[in-house]
């Protein structure tokens, strides 16, 4: 989990942004999405690799991943190496939406705050072009609350895939 400073913040406001980055090579023309939630203090970024894993220290599960890299730091593929290795790609602030707990932005951080990640229908299942992926599960979240606004880029591959 990663902090905000007091002057960046309300305890009131919920902050809901969808950021976008280039693919690794040879994808490079398709985007990779997570979105990250804000709320006080308190930044959290949720996102879907390729590589499953169980971690408990996050009470994370299958594909999905909570703060394995902070919030504007976009892809890094083989998230096995330190942050300064590799290749840097790139990241797009690509949506924003804030409010009220009545908000979209405060009924999407709900939904997040209240487990309703565990019902994603792919939490063990990832298939990179056509999805379930990392754009199929931020389009799932996005669905929960349809009012949000938020929509994916159009080079976002598996946003369509059905559930």
């Amino acid at each position: 989990m990663y902090t905000l400073p007091s002057s960046q913040h309300s305890k009131d406001n919920f902050v809901v942004k969808i950021y976008s980055c280039p693919v690794p090579f040879p994808f490079t023309f398709a985007v990779h999405t997570y979105i990250v939630f804000e709320h006080g203090p308190t930044v959290v970024r949720y996102d879907v690799n390729p590589i499953p894993f169980v971690d408990v220290s996050s009470n994370l599960f299958g594909h999905i991943k909570k703060d394995v890299l902070p919030p504007e730091v976009g892809f890094r593929w083989l998230g096995k190496y330190p942050l300064n290795f590799g290749p840097r790609y790139k990241v797009k602030l690509y949506g924003k939406i804030s409010g009220g707990p009545d908000s979209a932005a405060g009924k999407l951080y709900s939904f997040i705050a209240s487990d309703g990640l565990k019902s994603y229908p792919f939490t063990h299942t990832y298939r990179m072009i056509l999805g379930p992926n990392s754009n199929t599960f931020i389009q799932w979240v996005l669905d929960q609350v349809p009012d949000s606004g938020l929509r994916l880029p159009s080079n976002a591959w598996g946003k369509d895939f059905k559930y």
